[in-house]
């Protein structure tokens, strides 16, 4: 499928054009959805994020964060960042992370997609390698979240940034819980300390 406005070719899968990112006349018309964005739907091969690239992006974002005293620094950086699908990494390699529905994935998204790669992490980094095999790339927290890891566009700069009602209301019930939890668990730390000594 060739691109009415560029004149690219696009694989006939594609929804937007790869080259200029506008929607190819061929895609399947949708409903608009409620941010405005017309859903993305499963993104052509060409649209998507190399493995360079989500290997490159993965490495910067780690190294940065690592770097002592200098690591919390990157990270704010990175969650101001989320707000528009993005990290260091995926700046500097040129991608971003886009939502099922066409939208650029906001912060609370973005921030849950982070908190749902522990899940990938845990049995040997399995939900990470899976995006080898994958045939839209997506790790086990991309599928979690209905997320893509697209390249970077000039179409992709203006198209709005959401968050789920589910990453939002996830966001604030982690916000609340975990520091509650950790006061608890203090607590019964401290008291049975007490109770050891008496």
């Amino acid at each position: 499928m060739y691109c009415s406005t560029c004149g690219a070719q696009n694989p006939d899968a594609a929804s937007f054009c790869a080259a200029c990112g506008q929607p190819l006349a061929g895609a399947v018309a949708v409903q608009e959805q409620p941010s405005g964005a017309v859903p993305l739907g499963p993104p052509g091969q060409q649209e998507l994020a190399s493995y360079g690239q989500r290997f490159g992006s993965w490495i910067i974002d780690f190294v940065l964060g690592v770097i002592p005293y200098l690591g919390l620094v990157f990270d704010i950086i990175n969650w101001v960042m989320y707000r528009r699908g993005s990290t260091i990494g995926l700046s500097i390699v040129r991608a971003r992370i886009i939502r099922e529905n066409g939208d650029v994935s906001g912060f609370y998204h973005t921030w849950m997609r982070a908190v749902a790669s522990i899940l990938s992490l845990l049995p040997l980094g399995l939900g990470f390698w899976w995006m080898l095999w994958d045939p839209y790339r997506q790790t086990w927290h991309d599928k979690i979240m209905h997320t893509y890891v697209l390249r970077d566009t000039s179409v992709l700069n203006v198209r709005p940034g959401t968050s789920s009602r589910g990453a939002v209301i996830a966001f604030w019930v982690l916000l609340v819980v975990i520091p509650l939890a950790a006061i608890v668990v203090a607590f019964v730390v401290v008291f049975a300390l007490i109770k050891d000594f008496s």
